[in-house]
């Protein structure tokens, strides 16, 4: 008997490709952390703004420029994030139009 889900992967031929499941998160991946950093980005500097704030006993000066920073900051992570998609993608169809055309020969 399997003492732990994964031990049946370890009795798996190198040879067999893994679950259709598999790939498709492994596809998913890079998309799946885009909100959380996005978001990340904004609530920092915002969060920051708010204790310099606090500290100084200023009104919401420092939270202003530090949702302004938090802005700028999401929208340069999301050019960068989707530079980085868009050559993953052209990479990922560029491979299979290789492995296509290797096959037909």
């Amino acid at each position: 008997m399997l003492r732990h889900r994964n031990q049946a992967l370890l009795h798996l031929d190198p040879v067999t490709k893994p679950p259709k499941w598999q790939n498709s998160l492994h596809d998913a991946s890079p998309y799946l952390t885009i909100g959380i950093s996005l978001a990340g980005a904004v609530l920092f500097y915002v969060g920051l703004g708010y204790l310099v704030d606090k500290w100084m006993d200023t009104s919401p000066t420092f939270l202003l420029v530090g949702g302004g920073l938090g802005i700028i900051t999401f929208f340069i992570q999301l050019y960068r994030v989707a530079t980085e998609m868009a050559a993953l993608d052209k990479k990922k169809k560029a491979d299979q139009k290789e492995r296509g055309s290797s096959e037909s020969i």
